[in-house]
């Protein structure tokens, strides 16, 4: 039997014979090898079917982050990782946050220096009184010299006698000495104010320079300190102010009040009623804290020991009123608006400045002989009587 033959016949092929007229021998007879072999090529390669899951193969873990740490290996491995929960979104705070009660204590304290600044006539008048009380140690040449009166806002500002002179509240005050020389007579002449404030203004700047921890450890005080034995924040409490708006609130009620007891107290004398003022003040806060469960809650002692001042000053003298400018206001008004100033000035440790106040009060009391007979007598209605004669 005849080999079939493995060319196609190009009488019964359509196709064949529609390549025929269309290209010649040659080139028709190439196309028809390169068909040929990539059909055979194509028959030859294996299929590519895709692999099945392995269930026991170790799944790839997700894409994570790169810091993250990675998870323990163990039987754990053969789950899928979850991803880790989205961590609940904190509201952003900012780092300055503007308080309406300071504001407004620095509205009304600055409005009353502005209304009661000082001028020049009145600086003439205290330079002669101050070279006459400093005779012998001062030159006498100083006294010639021209006083230039500067207006700087709330104060007056000049410079006489190798001194820098502040103009506030109605007066004028040898506020800092700029040579060596000028030491010898400007800390005789000083008054007991200036020099409360040169110490509240240097606690005020130590708590600002040092950090949060060592001003609170060592500056503030609290039932915690006194039992570390830090027994030096009983006065240092008293000496540095929280905020500048505290500290001029301080300032002012000073220079206020305590002009008045200087004609009973010397200065030697006011400087330890201030200082004891504080120093009670301070263990009432303690004895405070420990009562509210606050026994490491820091807190400071400046207005309780300002409140020991002005209520010394109303019973030393109740009928005398304080002097602002030229308005006159009786001196329990005065530590009443004391109060409220200090609710504006330091908004911390409410119920703590209570008893910070009460332990200067009780201090007063005990120093005047004539409370003191009063509480013993425990005639209520004659300490009623002797403080509405102050009010």
């Amino acid at each position: 039997m005849p080999r079939a033959s493995r060319h196609l016949d190009p009488s019964k092929s359509g196709l064949c014979s529609s390549m025929r007229r269309s290209f010649p021998r040659r080139t028709s007879s190439r196309l028809l090898a390169l068909v040929c072999i990539s059909a055979c090529s194509a028959s030859d390669s294996p299929l590519h079917y895709p692999a099945p899951p392995n269930p026991f193969a170790t799944p790839k873990p997700p894409p994570s982050d790169p810091g993250l740490p990675l998870p323990p290996p163990g039987r754990g491995d053969l789950l899928p990782s979850m991803p880790p929960p989205a961590a609940a979104k904190q509201p952003r705070r900012s780092p300055f946050r503007l308080r309406w009660q300071p504001v407004v204590c620095m509205g009304l304290l600055s409005a009353v220096c502005v209304k009661t600044r000082p001028h020049e006539p009145l600086l003439l008048a205290t330079l002669d009184a101050y070279h006459q009380q400093a005779a012998g140690v001062i030159d006498d040449s100083l006294s010639r010299e021209i006083a230039k009166v500067h207006n700087v806002g709330l104060a007056s500002v000049a410079v006489h006698s190798e001194l820098v002179w502040l103009g506030i509240l109605g007066a004028w005050l040898p506020l800092i000495p700029i040579t060596q020389d000028a030491i010898a007579h400007w800390l005789p002449a000083a008054n007991a104010p200036q020099l409360i404030i040169s110490a509240l203004t240097l606690g005020y700047l130590l708590r600002k320079l040092l950090p949060r921890s060592i001003a609170e450890g060592h500056l503030s005080v609290s039932f915690s300190n006194l039992a570390q034995l830090r027994i030096w924040t009983l006065v240092t409490a008293a000496l540095s102010p929280v905020g500048l708006v505290h500290l001029f609130h301080s300032v002012v009620v000073l220079l206020v009040v305590m002009p008045s007891l200087s004609a009973s107290l010397s200065r030697p004398e006011q400087l330890l009623l201030y200082l004891a003022a504080g120093l009670a003040s301070s263990l009432s806060v303690s004895l405070g804290g420990v009562l509210l469960r606050r026994r490491s809650q820091p807190r400071v002692s400046v207005s309780a020991a300002v409140m020991g001042v002005v209520l010394m000053s109303a019973a030393v003298a109740p009928d005398e009123p304080v002097v602002i400018g030229e308005w006159g206001i009786p001196v329990l008004r005065a530590a009443v608006i004391h109060v409220l100033l200090d609710a504006f000035s330091n908004t911390g440790g409410s119920v703590e400045k209570l008893f910070g106040m009460l332990g200067a009060a009780v201090l007063v009391a005990v120093k005047r002989p004539q409370l003191r007979d009063l509480l013993q007598s425990g005639s209520w209605e004659g300490v009623l009587n002797y403080i509405k004669a102050a009010i």
